[in-house]
């Protein structure tokens, strides 16, 4: 309905005109027959976002907002921004006017149209890109790394134990595992990944989605508005960085040990 109201409102724009609308992510899921899909055959199109954060109408809502443009002069790319505290909000609209990127992705970057899923992933996959540069890690498709992807039922006690296999959890902070013995929530919020183990060692991966790169690997692989979550379709989309097999095994010691010394500690 509120996609519907969006489309009515901009068929009254005149040549020159520019329609701003505020609205939820899911206004950008690409859907054959979807509103936001079909704005072309109107003569519309969006030119710019700029995104809001979680929050900033509560209570009303909590869901993540945008302010979107739109106007019937198509743009070669996309102008997206973020409106935050802290924001330099002058020359954000100033990058928006001219419709060219900022110093910072916060105030404007200029991407493929059909790329676009929200500010969240985009500000996620930026973070990562900065980790991954001085990390000295390689990318690999998760789906390369991976020999199969099991979800539980809620009706099952846990999966079947599968040597290699990394626990992720569909949804929350909770950490990956690479044991059933360890897992924190109730199965059926986790993935099974079923590891390669010419690609990972399942606790090396574990602990890569565990630590800052791998946290945002999983920030970008979210979906949904109002409980963000990881599904098949968005893991099978991600992917991972590791390092080579003994390097693996090495990193996976030294963590070991780092923890023996911090119950030791603790006791």
């Amino acid at each position: 309905e509120t996609s519907l109201l969006v489309l009515e409102s901009a068929q009254h724009l005149s040549a020159d005109g520019v329609g701003i609308f505020l609205l939820p992510n899911s206004f950008f899921r690409l859907s054959k027959n979807g509103v936001r899909t079909s704005l072309a055959k109107f003569g519309l199109f969006v030119n710019a976002v700029i995104g809001l954060p979680a929050g900033v109408f509560s209570p009303v809502t909590a869901i993540p907002s945008n302010i979107v443009f739109i106007s019937r002069t198509q743009k070669l790319k996309l102008f997206v921004g973020q409106l935050a505290e802290g924001t330099d909000y002058q020359q954000l609209l100033q990058n928006l006017r001219k419709h060219v990127p900022g110093a910072s992705a916060e105030l404007g970057l200029l991407v493929e149209d059909s790329d676009f899923i929200s500010w969240q992933q985009i500000a996620a996959t930026a973070e990562e890109e900065r980790l991954v540069k001085r990390s000295g890690l390689t990318a690999v498709r998760l789906m390369d790394a991976v020999l199969t992807v099991n979800l539980a039922k809620r009706t099952d006690d846990a999966f079947e134990n599968i040597p290699n296999a990394v626990y992720l959890p569909l949804i929350g902070t909770s950490p990956a595992v690479a044991s059933l013995s360890n897992l924190r929530i109730k199965p059926h919020n986790y993935a099974q990944l079923v590891v390669r183990s010419d690609i990972a060692d399942a606790e090396f991966l574990a602990g890569f989605f565990n630590s800052p790169l791998g946290r945002k690997v999983r920030e970008s692989m979210l979906a949904g508005n109002f409980i963000p979550k990881l599904s098949k379709q968005t893991i099978s989309e991600g992917r991972v960085y590791v390092l080579p097999s003994r390097a693996q095994q090495e990193v996976t010691a030294v963590a070991r040990e780092i923890q023996d010394l911090r119950l030791s500690l603790e006791a």
